[in-house]
């Protein structure tokens, strides 16, 4: 039986609520990984392989440096680095609720 868009919505929203302590009522479809929540880096490379294990994914297709940007952590120096010569790095594609749905669903990575 094939499990509705509603409800693997819900599911995915629990698995991020595990993962990075946050309620689940907080997150939207529109909710960005990085950009919203902060997970990047180690980080956001955890929870990624944990979303691939746990929703049977495969993510031959996702290029990680696409969509996450390193972990630079508090460090105004790494960030301006990272800024001047690398900005790249600091703009990446955004992942979303609705992207990790739309994964979920298909069991597959497919780039935007």
């Amino acid at each position: 039986m094939a499990t509705s868009r509603q409800e693997t919505e819900k599911q995915v929203k629990a698995f991020l609520s595990e993962q990075w302590s946050v309620e689940p009522k907080q997150l939207t479809g529109q909710t960005r990984l990085e950009h919203d929540l902060g997970i990047t880096g180690d980080d956001a490379e955890e929870v990624m392989e944990a979303f691939m294990d746990q929703f049977e994914v495969d993510m031959s297709e996702f290029k990680f440096n696409r969509y996450f940007g390193p972990e630079v952590g508090c460090n105004p120096a790494v960030w301006l680095w990272c800024r001047l010569f690398m900005p790249q790095l600091l703009h990446s594609e955004p992942v979303t609720i609705d992207d990790l749905v739309s994964a979920a669903m298909q069991r597959k990575w497919t780039p935007k």
